[in-house]
């Protein structure tokens, strides 16, 4: 028998990848709750199998052939950071880009790199609320368009405190204030009868 059977080889192989950290093990690591203020940069590339719209995909495509966008098709520029959860708890992702009307989203992934919420992509600022199905340390994806500085504050529901309720009101009315602008602009586009 030699040393080399594919079996023990392939064995050897695959507790060499369960050891071996996760690309991107310099990813700074976030406290629930606490505001992080960082910049997404580098070069552009595929948004890792997440669509713009949120659906999962391995080549960019939406089911019936749609290309996904958000500038250029199945591209952008991202920001990787990690924390650690708890099943069940029910976390809110909020991203700010802190400039020029970038699209920004975030995809949260579960500890096997396997995407477990997305936000849809929005001009300033994107939200993805989720309940969570693993222990753990999860991936942050924060992806735009174009490269320049964002916040991101991870809560949970358990851990929200005074200063973040005011916080999430705030923006919950602004995002009430905007929707109010545009059914009235819908409203005020329909001709009379």
């Amino acid at each position: 028998m030699s040393i080399f059977n594919p079996v023990i080889v392939a064995i050897l192989l695959i507790l060499g990848l369960m050891l071996t950290p996760a690309s991107g093990s310099d990813e700074t690591t976030l406290t629930l709750g606490e505001k992080h203020d960082d910049e997404i940069g580098g070069e552009e590339k595929p948004t890792h199998g997440v669509t713009a719209l949120g659906v999962i995909s391995t080549n960019g495509v939406l089911p019936g052939g749609v290309i996904s966008t958000i500038g250029i098709p199945g591209r952008g520029y991202q920001a990787d950071l990690t924390v650690k959860l708890k099943v069940g708890q029910t976390v809110l992702i909020s991203a700010d880009a802190l400039n020029d009307n970038r699209k920004i989203y975030v995809i949260l992934r579960d500890r096997t790199g396997l995407p477990v919420g997305v936000s849809k992509p929005e001009s300033g600022s994107s939200r993805v609320k989720i309940k969570v199905a693993s222990n753990g340390n999860h991936t942050i994806n924060v992806v735009s368009n174009r490269v320049g500085n964002f916040t991101l504050l991870v809560t949970t529901d358990d851990e929200l405190s005074e200063k973040e309720l005011e916080k999430k009101i705030e923006i919950l009315e602004k995002e009430l204030k905007e929707l109010k602008a545009k059914l009235k602009e819908k409203q005020d586009k329909k001709p009379e009868k």
